[in-house]
């Protein structure tokens, strides 16, 4: 039965109550931020054609799109088709006796701007051809299944992080169940999407390296935060992650859109890495991931390194001398 000593004070239960309900609002308002303030800019579009007609196009575009385009000049459709395939644009329109849109449904939701600008030709009574050259999946063709996994990646990797930190003391065991860790959850991930519900296409081998990778950054960088600093560690991985990497991570929005250019700086987290790079292995070849795996790789080595001083292992209870069938009838702590 508890005793009266052992209750919560009522202050502390309403002071403690609204600290979380501040904490988890702050969840939610930086979730929002990024689409609720986001401003079509930027996103760039290849064009070729004859120049009259590429001005009448840019001008007819910023007209119902105002600067949500930056036009790319290519010499050929040749060379707007392989600047869409490896991503270093979002779509491309080729001007000549017919109009060709060339977009990539697998890019997610850059591909709305896209669509509009082949919308907005139609209406001017051109006949328009449109040709995807990396679509997306028939479980899922805008890909915006693969847009959702930023959030159970990162919270798969911050859970996987507590645990370790809170019940493996030493660091070679510390890094022998993070790579458990990511080993099982990047097959998990790669049976579940890209064999049972085939959301997520491409080379199995690649998905599982990206997923693990993943898993293995976030949660070391959990691990190796709590080693540095205690329980605080633990907070500062999880608010960094939460308010600040998902955020920016540019997952259901073009990270151009995302205002001040934070969309760039989002890339250079786990979670804005990791769905660049699932999505260049999906559905884009040809794009160049050097940068991608660069990043991801210096999150997993870098962070393991943070706990290798084991200045707040995880707490054990004392040890006893008393063993089953002594005459002790209890336990007598080791001096």
């Amino acid at each position: 039965m508890t005793s009266a000593h052992s209750r919560t004070r009522w202050h502390l239960v309403v002071v403690l109550g609204l600290l979380a309900a501040c904490l988890a609002g702050l969840v939610v308002v930086a979730s929002i931020w990024p689409g609720a303030t986001a401003v079509p800019h930027g996103l760039p579009v290849a064009v070729s054609g004859p120049e009259h007609d590429v001005r009448a196009l840019e001008r007819a575009v910023e007209r119902r799109t105002v600067d949500a385009v930056s036009w790319r000049r290519v010499d050929s459709r040749v060379a707007a088709v392989d600047a869409v395939r490896t991503r270093s644009v979002d779509g491309a329109v080729v001007l000549g006796a017919d109009v060709e849109v060339v977009r990539a449904g697998g890019a997610g939701p850059a591909e709305t701007v896209i669509d509009r600008i082949a919308a907005g030709l139609e209406d001017g009574g051109a006949p328009v051809r449109i040709t995807d050259v990396a679509p997306g999946v028939t479980a899922d063709p805008t890909g915006s299944v693969l847009s959702a996994l930023a959030f159970p990646l990162a919270i798969g990797g911050l859970v996987g992080g507590v645990v370790i930190s809170l019940s493996v003391v030493h660091v070679s065991r510390r890094a022998s169940a993070l790579v458990v860790l990511a080993a099982g959850v990047g097959g998990i991930v790669v049976v579940v999407a890209h064999a049972v519900f085939r959301v997520l296409p491409g080379d199995a081998a690649s998905l599982w390296a990206v997923v693990a990778l993943s898993i293995f950054a976030t949660s070391s960088l959990v691990v190796g935060l709590h080693a540095l600093l205690g329980g605080r560690g633990i907070i500062v991985a999880g608010a960094t992650t939460l308010l600040l990497a998902i955020p920016l991570s540019a997952a259901s929005i073009p990270s151009e859109f995302i205002v001040g250019g934070f969309g760039a700086v989002g890339q250079f987290f786990i979670p804005g890495a990791t769905l660049t790079l699932l999505r260049d292995t999906a559905y884009f070849p040809d794009a160049p991931q050097a940068g991608s795996w660069a990043i991801l790789a210096a999150w997993a080595v870098c962070s393991p390194w943070w706990g290798t001083a084991e200045l707040h292992p995880p707490r054990r209870p004392p040890a006893s001398r008393w063993r089953p069938g002594t005459r002790d009838t209890a336990p007598t702590p080791l001096e």
